[in-house]
C-alpha cells in the first residue's frame, strides 16, 4: 500500500508507522522485499536520521542493486558521507543507471576525472544521456 501510495509515509502518526515499517523492510532477509523497500525509501524526499541511517545500511547490502539504489538515496539528500563510497565504485563497478545518477545528484567536481575514465560506450544510449547528465551537473566541463 506504500508503495502504491495508498499509505501516507508522512504528515501524522499512522504515517510514521509506516515509515517505520517500510525501514524495517530495508533490512528483511528476502532480497525482494530489501529492494523494494530500499528504492522506495530512496525515492520518497523524507529526510531524517532514522531514514539516512536505513539508506547507509543498505549501502552494505549483500546485493549491488540495493546498494545502488541507497546510495542514490543518499545523494538525493546530498549525504556526502556517501561521496567516498561513491567515488571507490566509479572505479570499479560497472556503470549503471544509479551509480551516475547519484553521481549527477551529488553534482561534485570531484566525480570528474572519475567520470572521464568511465564513460559508457557509444552503443548505450540511455546510460551516455545520463553520464553526460552527471558530466555537467558536476561542472566537469567549467573546471581549470
Amino acid at each position: 500500500m506504500v508503495i502504491n501510495g495508498e499509505a501516507p509515509i508522512a504528515g501524522s502518526e499512522f504515517a510514521e508507522a509506516n515509515l517505520r515499517r517500510l525501514i524495517a523492510y530495508t533490512r528483511d532477509a528476502d532480497l525482494s522485499n530489501r529492494d523494494w523497500a530500499t528504492f522506495h525509501l530512496a525515492n520518497t524526499g523524507i529526510d531524517t536520521l532514522e531514514v539516512r541511517a536505513a539508506l547507509h545500511a543498505r549501502l552494505l547490502d549483500e546485493h549491488p542493486a540495493v546498494q545502488e539504489e541507497a546510495m542514490l538515496g543518499l545523494a538525493q539528500r546530498h549525504d556526502r558521507s556517501a561521496l567516498p563510497l561513491l567515488q571507490v565504485w566509479l572505479q570499479s563497478r560497472p556503470i549503471s543507471q544509479d551509480i551516475l545518477e547519484a553521481a549527477g545528484a551529488f553534482a561534485d567536481q570531484s566525480l570528474c576525472a572519475l567520470l572521464c575514465l568511465r564513460r559508457p560506450s557509444t552503443g548505450n544510449e540511455f546510460l551516455s544521456f545520463l553520464w553526460n547528465e552527471a558530466y555537467s551537473s558536476c561542472e566537469c566541463g567549467a573546471s581549470s
